[in-house]
């Protein structure tokens, strides 16, 4: 009798959660090419401090040294894996710089487009404990981006690693056997995909002060569970 009691309390939360348990449809795995071989790169005589979505659907800021664009991404209600890849070449910037993929916060109704379009200012922050780095904390009707990935830009992996680049095989240390045509990073950012979910502002910054700058390409990958 005593193990006939055992057996029904382990049994039963599992035919309890069985009974209740429901069913999500599936709405498959996707890819999102967010940006391909986009230009991000410093060009103040062209390009204003915004500059309104282009036919890729490109928005540009503070010179071009932000790039933006609106995504729409599915609402998973199986657990999903979201992978990021992110892959950048030199298009003339020889230097290495930093650079962030990010995530306008949805709940922010000031963000780096709005204030690039003079429509805000980020709010202001205590000197004693940030100087003037703006931005960086909470303040009124403000959130900080949220950070997908970052990196830092290869010494002009692309444009001048090119067979065509004359200083190209001079510049090569002879144990590296070619030089790379780009660079790639990827990344699991599952824990973010509440940020990206429907509809959703993703943009890379990249800190070039050249005209030529850098070549950037993003895609977001959804792996969603077999199991519903």
């Amino acid at each position: 009798m005593k193990h006939f009691f055992l057996s029904f309390f382990i049994l039963f939360p599992v035919v309890s959660f069985a009974a209740n348990h429901k069913e999500y449809a599936a709405k498959g795995d996707t890819t999102i090419k967010v940006f391909e071989k986009a230009n991000v790169r410093f060009v103040p005589s062209k390009l204003a401090n915004y500059n309104a979505a282009d036919a890729d659907g490109i928005i540009r800021l503070v010179n071009g040294r932000i790039i933006l664009k609106k995504i729409h991404v599915p609402h998973y209600e199986r657990d999903t894996k979201v992978y990021i890849k992110t892959t950048v070449a030199s298009n003339g910037d020889r230097w290495d710089k930093s650079g962030s993929v990010f995530v306008l916060p949805k709940k922010s109704a000031i963000n780096l487009m709005t204030i690039a379009e003079g429509k805000n200012r980020f709010p202001a922050v205590d000197s004693a404990k940030y100087e003037k780095f703006v931005g960086i904390v909470a303040g009124k009707d403000y959130l900080p981006t949220v950070e997908l990935m970052r990196f830092m830009t290869p010494f002009g992996v692309g444009y001048y690693s090119g067979k065509d680049n004359e200083l190209s095989s001079k510049r090569r240390p002879v144990y590296i056997p070619k030089w790379a045509d780009c660079v790639e990073w990827g990344q699991d950012i599952s824990s973010l995909y509440p940020e990206l979910e429907d509809e959703a502002y993703v943009g890379v910054f990249i800190d070039t002060w050249t005209e030529q700058g850098y070549l950037a390409s993003v895609d977001l990958q959804f792996q969603e569970s077999p199991v519903s």
